[in-house]
């Protein structure tokens, strides 16, 4: 087990290196990466001077081990879900999703009050249901990125123009459940998103443009006319629009 002081050692190490690779002008603009070891010792100095001798110091932890998560797809009204500032979804209510891939005597060391909640979570044998006792760490979930597209994989068309399926633009960094199907964009679409970000908007209209007949053709239907899309079925979906965009961008 690594004691805290060699915790903050690492990490003291690791912040200087990342300052050093803005010069003062620019950290200045835009910011510290964290605040600078000396000057959050002074800080910290000056607090103690005016805090009572009898005041208990007690450090909130960090929001580590936690994800946002969109909600299921009944419950996510619209195509598009913004982000606030901290790369949260801006929808009512916010989900989280328990994801640390510490182990549990490290968090125990530095994240007391994530080790009582998961605590609550071996009393209750929720440690022992069976997805989590598949785990190696019952509360890390599979390595699972956010992306800008989503897409519903199961529904119901009906006479007012609801469709089987629906694309999801994401400006956040929520990930989402397997009610939802991802849609990482390839090498050559990444590229032109990271040299014009606006053309996450364009792609997300050329997934729009296919059509419900396309998608349904793709997929496979059930009783009462329930539709489905596997990935590899998503997968042979032609989308010419997104190949329109790519040429026209070259």
């Amino acid at each position: 087990m690594r004691c805290i002081e060699e915790v903050e050692t690492q990490r003291q190490i690791i912040q200087r290196e990342l300052d050093l690779l803005k010069t003062q002008e620019q950290r200045n603009i835009l910011g510290q990466f964290s605040t600078p070891t000396i000057l959050a010792n002074d800080i910290l100095r000056n607090t103690l001077k005016l805090m009572p001798a009898s005041e208990k110091i007690r450090f909130l932890d960090p929001a580590i081990g936690i994800k946002p998560i969109l909600p299921s797809p009944r419950h996510l009204s619209g195509i598009e879900v913004e982000s606030d500032a901290f790369g949260y979804p801006a929808i009512d209510p916010r989900l989280f999703v328990l994801d640390c891939k510490l182990p549990i005597s490290e968090i125990e060391l530095l994240y007391p009050e994530l080790y009582a909640y998961l605590q609550i979570g071996i009393k209750t044998g929720v440690a022992n249901r069976y997805l989590c006792k598949s785990r190696k760490l019952w509360y890390a979930q599979e390595n699972r990125a956010e992306s800008h597209f989503y897409c519903t994989y199961m529904g119901r068309s009906d006479k007012n123009g609801k469709k089987s399926f629906r694309f999801i633009l994401n400006h956040s960094k929520a990930i989402v459940a397997n009610s939802y199907l991802i849609l990482y964009p390839k090498s050559e679409v990444a590229a032109v998103i990271a040299k014009d970000p606006e053309m996450v908007a364009t792609f997300f209209e050329a997934l729009n443009a296919i059509t419900e007949k396309v998608m349904v053709d793709e997929g496979r239907v059930y009783g009462g006319g329930m539709h489905k899309l596997e990935p590899r079925e998503l997968a042979n979906v032609p989308a010419p629009e997104i190949l329109r965009s790519i040429i026209s961008r070259r």
